[in-house]
């Protein structure tokens, strides 16, 4: 069920114009040291978590830790993580039979490394097995 969340993801920010107009297809579902060769700006992202039983009922819980990169500065950064912020707070996830609205989870950290710049911020799915 996780591969069906982060498809979702990924799709969900490609899909929104401002977005792609910063990263293009640059959203990667993994950690940045696991990705081969990354380009910048990009976004990346892992998802945790499960379906805990709920009254018969599954509950879809999932924290969702994003990065928000790019080589320019952390100005930029904190655009792409706000932009990306205002659609995931307001878009439904579908993964598989799962439905949630992405709530924040952690107040956003900025990351400032020689020629890279990130925000980092973790988000919480609570959703209803539909």
């Amino acid at each position: 069920m996780e591969s069906t969340w982060k498809a979702s993801l990924i799709k969900i920010l490609v899909e929104t114009d401002a977005i792609r107009n910063l990263v293009g297809w640059r959203v990667y579902a993994a950690q940045l040291a696991a990705v081969d060769e990354p380009t910048f700006p990009c976004i990346n992202f892992e998802v945790e978590g499960g379906t805990i039983p709920y009254r018969n009922a599954p509950f879809s819980i999932f924290t969702v830790r994003f990065w928000f990169y790019t080589e320019t500065s952390i100005g930029d950064a904190n655009a792409l993580y706000e932009l990306a912020d205002a659609v995931l707070r307001c878009t439904a996830i579908v993964g598989g039979n799962n439905s949630t609205v992405l709530d924040p989870g952690t107040t956003p950290t900025e990351i400032e490394e020689p020629n890279l710049y990130a925000v980092t911020v973790s988000y919480i799915g609570r959703g209803i097995h539909v």
